[in-house]
């Protein structure tokens, strides 16, 4: 039976169905996951209209997406036929009370992108991928995965598992190349080893240890945890100290306000089994560290805590967008040496985002465009509000309007409520997400076709982050922002204005300075944050008030993004009984010894910082507001460019143009926009006891090729390079991923093209040390990797030829064996001289 029959069936009433014991992706293991998943979502909103007995509107847009997916018209049983609800949802009545979806729209839906989005059709100009991007034995018996989803995460995956030990990697890659797997690549690397992944909402926190489970193989799913703050630890705890859980996805503030946790971590370290530290989603340090978030800015101290016990630590920034301040703000907190500091950068505009902006004339046009935006356009929807009190009150507006489905994911949501929303939304029980920017940080949810803002961001980055949990399948996706401009807009620029003015930011530091208690040197001091300054002083206020505290913190993060202070530790205020947690006791360093004293030149310095980050606020508000202001008649995609500077110019599509238009495809090339230098010397002292005293090694090895290449391989060489045309070339790739005794080895895996176009961008961190290059048994396949190999120029690059015989070069007389200058072995030979691995 073919899935639309079985829906038909259901529909009509022929077959029942029980959505928590149907398993669609079993009964229909050939169908398009994403028609699956608009199946289940029908399904379940039908299921929903047979338990309440009365028609939702949940039902209709499910129904909508189906049609769409499907375009085979469905027919209705006369209950689901009112003319209210087939008119509302621009449904379309055939023969035989069947049905299909009319592409007509109100004049305000940009007609042309929402059927694009509907029809999930990919975008057909980009480029196939030239590379191989295979990956690794480890990768592949780790995860299942045979190929990487993008050049892009081949490169961070190769960047962040060979990163040396002590090192800090901050890497960018586009929202929805699959940065979990970095992550998860990381965790497995060793035997015994512990992965802390730093994660800023709890959402994130969930789906990561979903994720991450569902992934893994070979049952190591049982060392993952997450801990969400409301629940007893016991258990993880007694997992870290035995050495048994391998990742670890954790908040910021959970470190910090639970000093059990952070002692075992601190032992883990000292162990050396706390091997890796990731931050998820980096850019949160800086862009939320900004607004009051310390547990954010603890972060440094915290990884010099482990550094001091480990220095062999790996640490990790992960993000998919970074602008200029960020990157320099993440290399002063988290780089102790500049040496030990890598950028691998392939930032990218993304192709999915289908740009439409909306423009009323007060609130109560918003509302009445709101109900026919929920009704029309593609879901799954996430509709964006600023506030939670506004994300329920659309909530509770759209009930009325016959919604029963909807959730809402808000700061205010109970931790005891966010781990069943976000499990719901994966399994497609809902179709329209509610939500502030507490949700979807990192939230992998694929298919999401439309995101309705209904406010204005304070920055493109903010908004940039929104609009990235759709189309994460690589599909189009619609961004609709709906905004009544006269409100909307003062309302963001309200706020958009985080800093403090030059007198309050002067007395609050200097109050501060005043009360703070010498503990090392002159220039080290323990603050209290609870401290009042003097303009506050009266008999309105009192020490310890949150709103005091956040802004005192606020002057301390803001000096310390400035390099004026260091945040050497940070505990929470005791008195001997009890635990103040709004109270912090912020231990620093003066790096700049005039602002120990108050005077002229010091408070031009504050004045100063001050004018900076006001200046950097307003910029990044009026790239927001510039592209509200021009509306249609520019493209929108053009505010992301300043702030983001190493994308090249994109647009997939905006009111100001409906085509795609783009200055530089980059898919299916190298995405890295750095050169990515060489900060290591890769050693392997075995494997360079036969180099001689050239760059390059000739093995033959014809009766036993994959042997001698696996034997190689196990000695613990960088990477391969070969070509994946021919069948034969296929299958010893499938051999080297299967092959058991490889099981724990990672290395790269490189065709000529992507060697020379590494080469050539002078990425020498990746070519770096001992490469396999393979010979195969058509010689004019080999000149390109031959090529590729001995243009290297780096020093610390070298090659081993691995031929099954010593062919001839076409009509020249010449051998290969002629061409390459170094040491020769034949199979034996090399055994014998290297010993078993």
């Amino acid at each position: 039976m073919r899935l639309t029959e079985y829906i038909q069936n259901i529909i009509m009433g022929l077959n029942n169905f029980d959505f928590d014991s149907v398993d669609l992706l079993n009964l229909f293991p050939k169908e398009d996951p994403y028609r699956i998943a608009c199946a289940q979502r029908l399904l379940y909103s039908f299921q929903q209209i047979t338990e309440l007995n009365e028609e939702t509107a949940d039902f209709y847009v499910a129904l909508r997406a189906w049609l769409s997916v499907d375009s085979t018209p469905l027919q209705l049983p006369e209950f689901l036929r009112q003319q209210e609800m087939i008119k509302r949802f621009r449904l379309t009545e055939l023969q035989d009370h069947y049905y299909s979806i009319s592409n007509k729209y109100p004049e305000y839906i940009q007609s042309a992108f929402t059927n694009r989005v509907f029809q999930h059709e990919k975008s057909t100009n980009v480029p196939e991928n030239r590379y191989v991007i295979r990956t690794s034995p480890y990768v592949y018996q780790q995860t299942g995965y045979q190929y990487y989803k993008s050049t892009s995460q081949q490169l961070a995956v190769d960047g962040a598992v060979q990163l040396p030990a002590g090192y800090t990697a901050l890497i960018c890659m586009p929202t929805g190349s699959g940065k979990s797997l970095v992550t998860q690549s990381l965790a497995f690397r060793c035997k015994e080893s512990l992965t802390v992944v730093i994660v800023p909402t709890v959402s994130l926190a969930i789906d990561q240890e979903r994720a991450a489970k569902k992934v893994l193989q070979n049952g190591n799913e049982g060392g993952v945890y997450s801990y969400l703050g409301s629940v007893n630890p016991d258990h993880m705890i007694r997992a870290i100290q035995n050495h048994t859980a391998k990742l670890l996805f954790i908040s910021p503030e959970a470190i910090q306000l639970n000093k059990t946790i952070r002692n075992t971590l601190y032992e883990a370290a000292q162990q050396k089994y706390l091997m890796n530290l990731v931050i998820d989603e980096a850019h949160m340090v800086v862009e939320w560290g900004s607004v009051f978030r310390l547990d954010y800015q603890t972060l440094e101290s915290f990884r010099n805590r482990l550094l001091e016990k480990n220095a062999g630590l790996h640490t990790v920034l992960l993000s998919a967008t970074y602008d200029k301040k960020e990157v320099a703000v993440l290399k002063s907190l988290f780089s102790n040496d500049d040496n030990k500091w890598i950028e691998i950068r392939c930032d990218a505009m993304r192709k999915e985002p289908l740009f439409h902006y909306i423009s009323v004339y007060n609130e109560e046009e918003k509302l009445d465009k709101i109900k026919t935006l929920v009704d029309l356009l593609p879901h799954p929807m996430i509709i964006y509000t600023r506030r939670p009190v506004e994300a329920e009150s659309l909530k509770d507006w759209l009930k009325q309007y016959g919604y029963q489905a909807l959730r809402t994911f808000t700061g205010d949501t109970k931790a005891k409520d966010r781990e069943t929303i976000i499990n719901d939304w994966a399994a497609n029980k809902f179709n329209t997400m509610i939500a502030t920017s507490a949700f979807g940080i990192g939230v992998d949810k694929k298919d999401v076709r439309t995101i309705l803002h209904l406010y204005v961001p304070e920055n493109p980055n903010s908004y940039y982050q929104e609009i990235g949990r759709g189309g994460r399948d690589g599909y189009p996706s619609l961004e609709v922002m709906c905004i009544y401009p006269q409100n909307d807009i003062k309302n963001a620029k309200g706020f958009s204005k985080k800093v403090l003015s030059e007198e309050k930011l002067i007395e609050r530091w200097f109050a501060m300075l005043k009360n703070a208690d010498q503990y090392g040197q002159k220039d080290e001091l323990r603050i209290d944050t609870s401290v009042l300054p003097e303009y506050s002083l009266n008999e309105d206020e009192f020490t310890g008030s949150q709103r005091h505290i956040d802004w005192n913190v606020y002057v301390l993060l803001l000096l310390r993004r400035y390099n004026l202070i260091h945040i050497i530790d940070v505990v929470l205020k005791e008195d001997g009984k009890d635990v103040y947690k709004n109270i912090y006791l912020v231990f620093v360093k003066v790096t700049e010894p005039i602002l120990l004293q108050r005077c002229t030149e010091s408070e031009e310095i504050l004045k100063k910082i001050r004018d900076e980050e006001a200046q950097y606020f307003d910029e990044n508000f009026n790239a927001v507001y510039s592209a509200i202001e021009n509306g249609k008649y520019s493209c929108w995609s053009e505010m992301f460019y300043s702030v983001y500077n190493q994308v090249d110019e994109y647009c997939p599509g905006c009111d100001a143009h409906e085509d795609i238009r783009a200055d530089k495809m980059i898919s299916g090339y190298l995405p890295l926009r750095n050169n990515v230098r060489n900060v290591y010397q890769y050693d392997n002292r075995k494997l360079s006891m036969f180099k001689g005293s050239t760059n390059e090694v000739y093995i033959e090895a014809d009766s036993h090729f994959l042997e001698t290449a696996i034997y190689i391989m196990k000695l613990g060489c960088r990477g391969i390079v070969l070509e994946e045309n021919t069948n034969e070339e296929k299958q010893f790739l499938n051999s080297l991923q299967q092959e058991p005794s490889l099981k724990n080895v990672h290395f790269s895996i490189y065709n000529a093209e992507e060697f020379i176009d590494l080469q050539e961008n002078n990425d020498q961190y990746f070519l770096n040390g001992p490469y396999l290059i393979i010979h195969t048994k058509v010689w004019k396949r080999n000149n390109a990797v031959l090529m590729a190999a001995q243009k290297v120029t780096s020093n610390e690059f070298w090659a081993i030829h691995l031929v099954h015989s010593n062919y001839s070069i076409g009509d020249s007389g010449r051998h290969i064996s002629e061409l390459i200058d170094g040491p020769h072995f034949d199979e034996n030979i090399l055994k014998r001289s290297l010993g078993d691995v």
